[in-house]
């Protein structure tokens, strides 16, 4: 019979989360000059993981620490993560984790988990590369290059290490040559979504590009401040690194097999 209650009482909280009931932001934990953190018992320390992480992000790439720091809200678990998203921002209500222009046109992340878990510290690194690419160029850098440089990023220092999981994903799809289509992620414009499979190739393409002696950060960064929209991108890459995506191919794909792991 309790076996049955908690079952029931179970049923009852998904169902009051997948109706789109959303719960309140938890009160401020602390505060610095790059992260306010609401909700954790553990906000001291994701405070200090927030700041090492936007300065290691700016000072790879040469950039300037965003104005405003970012709000960050932290969960234990994933269902009050669910209703908090599903009531603030519904579009991302699904999502593991998020960044995202609250009402108050702050950069807000969510996301949740045990702060003793390596993965809820590499959620946090991801969102926070977000939040540091859309301050500075404030929402239009291509898609490719927010997701590969928030996968790159992820890891920690020291950076320029392979990406586990995306470099076997990658390398696996590309011992298909036809499936080597860098034209078709960098035309993608900003706003639209990479399918699932060009997550995988947008780390692959930025770190090729990061760790590459002939183009490197500041290299991309000078992309990322030059590529306009609706123009098409390839002539700005091209200019930038020296090959357009369709000419980069082959040679990307040949160091994508030969990384290590």
């Amino acid at each position: 019979m309790s076996s049955m209650r908690t079952t029931l009482a179970l049923c009852a909280l998904l169902t009051f989360a997948l109706c789109g009931c959303g719960i309140s932001r938890p009160p401020l934990a602390t505060a610095s000059d790059r992260a306010i953190v609401h909700g954790s018992a553990d906000a001291a320390s994701i405070c200090d993981e927030a700041d090492a992480a936007v300065r290691g992000v700016t000072d790879y790439l040469n950039i300037a620490t965003p104005d405003r720091p970012a709000r960050i809200v932290h969960f234990r678990w994933w269902l009050p993560r669910r209703l908090y998203l599903g009531s603030v921002c519904p579009r991302m209500a699904d999502a593991g984790a998020a960044c995202f222009a609250n009402e108050d046109g702050e950069l807000e992340i969510v996301f949740s988990g045990s702060w003793d878990a390596a993965e809820t510290k590499r959620l946090l690194r991801h969102e926070l590369t977000h939040y540091v690419v859309a301050s500075e160029w404030r929402g239009q850098v291509p898609p490719w290059l927010d997701e590969g440089l928030a996968r790159f990023f992820e890891l920690g220092p020291p950076y320029g290490r392979s990406h586990p999981k995306s470099l076997k994903a990658l390398r696996k799809r590309l011992r298909r040559p036809s499936s080597n289509r860098l034209a078709d992620l960098v035309r993608t414009p900003p706003g639209r979504k990479l399918v699932r499979t060009q997550y995988d190739a947008a780390w692959g393409l930025t770190w090729f590009l990061l760790t590459n002696l002939d183009v490197g950060p500041s290299e991309v960064t000078a992309y990322a401040d030059d590529v306009r929209w609706p123009d098409d991108p390839s002539e700005r890459f091209r200019l930038h690194f020296g090959a357009s995506p369709a000419e980069m191919a082959d040679e990307w794909r040949r160091a994508i097999l030969a990384a290590t792991p």
